[in-house]
């Protein structure tokens, strides 16, 4: 198969693009559906969502957002 092909059924398909971020791994910490500009609001959050590693600590993106902490 083609990578692409192989790409869109790891990560699903959708009517508009999709904002992903993998580990080192391959595996997905957070994704969000739609163009990019309507992310600008939560995307310095997401930012430091994964330069802290809270997804290492299992904390949903969604719960970091409203606390800003590492903490469940």
């Amino acid at each position: 198969k083609k990578a692409s092909s192989m790409f869109n059924q790891i990560v699903g398909r959708g009517g508009v693009p999709k904002t992903i971020f993998m580990n080192s791994k391959g595996e997905i910490l957070v994704s969000f559906p739609g163009y990019s500009n309507t992310l600008s609001n939560v995307f310095y959050d997401l930012l430091n969502y994964i330069v802290t590693k809270c997804y290492e600590k299992n904390i949903p993106f969604r719960s970091y957002q409203k606390t800003k902490k590492c903490k469940k």
